[in-house]
């Protein structure tokens, strides 16, 4: 039985590239310590942290509040031509797509993030056999945690065994770092097997790495600050 990652269809959008200084830019917060302490389950601070996506035309997906007022998210959640929505609290708020990266699958959105903590990215790599808990809003429904345990990395994607659906994509993968639950990853998709003409879910699932993320972020955002400073308009 031959497993394949399901493909998920995702708009056709024209990329860009850009070339940054890291002194021009804030890095995004990680935390320093590289000694691992026992963790039990995330606390409501951050699960709450972790949104549902929205669009106009009935999509669903999953973000990460990883900054004041911005959301993380993966870029196939993004429709063209539709309105961005984040919600949390019972509430509903309009997001707008501050950059894409369709090779990476990631997206950053700008929204009304209220009083909600920013998780904190990882700076270590994930050891193999390592807990980790994805968390997202599966099928559109309430929100849900799945554990299971870091396979491998493979052609830039985190491989576990935490059990996703659609819904989840965007969701966070953490990992538990000194007592702390950092973000170690933003979940792509599920491993499927073709049967019949059908997928199967098989339970483990792919997502974006910490070191990409940061990647992207610092370029997101230092090609905002540019836009704005010189007038463009996108």
């Amino acid at each position: 039985m031959m497993r394949i990652l399901l493909a998920i269809s995702i708009l056709a959008l024209a990329g860009c590239t850009w070339t940054i200084k890291q002194s021009a830019i804030q890095r995004p917060t990680v935390h320093q310590s590289a000694v691992s302490q026992q963790c039990t389950l995330p606390g409501s601070e951050t699960m709450t942290s972790i949104v549902r996506i929205a669009t106009s035309n009935g999509g669903n997906a999953s973000g990460v509040v990883i900054g004041k007022d911005r959301v993380l998210t993966v870029a196939h959640a993004v429709d063209e031509g539709a309105e961005m929505m984040i919600r949390y609290s019972g509430d509903t708020h309009q997001a707008e797509v501050l950059a894409l990266n369709i090779k990476n699958d990631l997206a950053l959105l700008a929204a009304d993030t209220g009083s909600l903590e920013p998780i904190m990215l990882t700076d270590g790599k994930l050891k193999r056999l390592e807990q980790v808990w994805a968390v997202g809003f599966p099928l559109a429904l309430e929100q849900k945690l799945t554990i299971g345990l870091f396979q491998t990395i493979n052609n830039g994607r985190l491989y576990t065994t935490t059990h996703v659906n659609t819904g989840n994509s965007g969701g966070g993968l953490l990992r538990c770092k000194d007592g702390a639950f950092e973000l170690a990853g933003i979940v792509h998709g599920y491993v499927a097997y073709l049967d019949g003409g059908s997928y199967i879910n098989i339970g483990d699932s792919t997502s974006v790495p910490a070191t990409q993320i940061e990647s992207f972020l610092q370029g997101a955002e230092f090609r905002k600050a540019y836009i704005s400073a010189v007038g463009r308009t996108e």
